[in-house]
């Protein structure tokens, strides 16, 4: 779909929804990956970059968003029909990022996602085993399903211990314990070169 200038400023001012996703920047292939997927998993949609919230047409690195969209595309399997255009609007370069509907389960970075309104969310055991029909007997679908349901579950809790200890209160406390340990370590070496 070719979109105009019209097209997109509506749908700027109607704002996110289950087919729409605004990014004022994409610097991670890996959380771009966990976008498409849940839009090609469920009906696809459309990823605006260069909006900020609330509706701030800030524009965008068109070039950049080329390089990480392919870098993207290595992350997904399958990798969904794609169409990355731009659109100038107020003198700024938005990227548009169209995503089709996938005709099976998109895997991304972390696992299976879907789309729920404006937000994301990872499929259950359930969901899972209802849409995987490339599996001939019930029990490997359901041993599928809970195992990507469950490595889905470990990747975001993991990425949540790293969130957490990149903390600022985290890192804090490793400075005060590095200072206190070179602190005594320079008094040792002081008193050891100073008699």
């Amino acid at each position: 779909m070719n979109y105009t200038k019209e097209n997109i400023e509506k749908i700027l001012y109607e704002g996110e929804n289950e087919q729409v996703e605004f990014k004022s920047v994409i610097r991670d292939p890996l959380l771009l990956s966990k976008v498409i997927g849940a839009f090609s998993n469920q009906n696809g949609g459309l990823i605006i970059v260069g909006v900020k919230e609330p509706i701030e047409i800030i524009g965008c690195d068109f070039h950049r968003l080329e390089r990480i969209l392919e870098r993207t595309k290595a992350i997904l399997t399958p990798t969904p029909e794609l169409e990355l255009s731009k659109i100038e609007i107020d003198g700024k370069t938005l990227g548009l990022i169209k995503v089709e509907k996938g005709e099976g389960l998109t895997f991304s970075a972390g696992g299976v996602y879907e789309r729920q309104c404006e937000f994301i969310r990872s499929m259950s055991p359930e969901e899972l085993k209802n849409k995987i029909v490339h599996f001939s007997k019930p029990s490997t679908q359901d041993s599928l399903a809970k195992a990507i349901a469950q490595q889905t579950k470990i990747i975001e809790e993991l990425r949540d211990d790293i969130k957490e200890s990149n903390s600022f209160k985290s890192k804090i406390k490793n400075y005060l314990i590095g200072g206190i340990v070179g602190a005594i370590l320079s008094l040792i070496l002081t008193l050891l070169f100073a008699g």
